[in-house]
């Protein structure tokens, strides 16, 4: 539903990344814009996948923090490129990515947002900052009226240390996916309109 946070607890796996780039591909196909924040993947691989299907991604940003983790091509500041903020490893740095580019959108129109950044966040910066900057940004998408999903690997430092209960109950809805490729399934845990049975 427009304007709310889905938090996606998968393992790093290829159906993991189909459920991520499914989502920004429906946005893109129903005329929303949509922003990719990830540290997971390197940017002409996910362009190679939308474009496999045909993506038009005119509407598309992708806030890379691959490059500055996996390879040797420091940033020390956001680096713009045609559909691509590379951003500096940084908490800071990261916000004020989000922030640009959701402002950069016309103010009135629809946002989609996946988040896939938050393991290697805890990873690096331990539990507690992480968790505030990801509640923080929870209300600051919400305000500025975008659906997000959120990816968290069940085994994050950050679930292990702060706790499941304490990272879910920021959520409206709450996806549990597990399996791989064909065999994968996604239990819903919470959506924001009541749980199916």
């Amino acid at each position: 539903l427009r304007g709310t946070t889905t938090l996606l607890i998968a393992e790093e796996t290829k159906a993991k990344q189909k459920v991520l780039l499914s989502f920004i591909k429906e946005g893109l196909m129903n005329g929303n814009n949509a922003i990719y924040a990830t540290s997971k993947r390197p940017y002409h691989q996910i362009i190679g996948e939308l474009l496999v299907d045909g993506g038009d991604f005119k509407k598309l940003a992708i806030i890379d923090l691959y490059e500055q983790l996996y390879t040797k091509k420091p940033v020390s500041e956001l680096v713009e490129e045609d559909h691509r903020l590379i951003v500096p490893f940084s908490k800071i740095q990261f916000q004020l990515g989000i922030v640009k580019t959701i402002k950069s959108l016309p103010k009135d129109s629809s946002k989609i947002v996946v988040i896939d950044i938050y393991d290697d966040f805890s990873k690096y910066f331990g539990s507690k900052e992480p968790l505030e900057l990801l509640q923080s940004q929870i209300e600051g998408l919400k305000r500025w009226n975008c659906t997000s999903i959120i990816a968290l690997d069940p085994s994050s430092y950050l679930i292990k240390k702060e706790g499941v209960d304490e990272v879910k109950k920021n959520f409206d809805n709450i996806l549990i996916l597990s399996g791989e490729d064909k065999g994968a399934s996604v239990f819903i845990e919470k959506l924001y309109h009541g749980t199916p049975s």
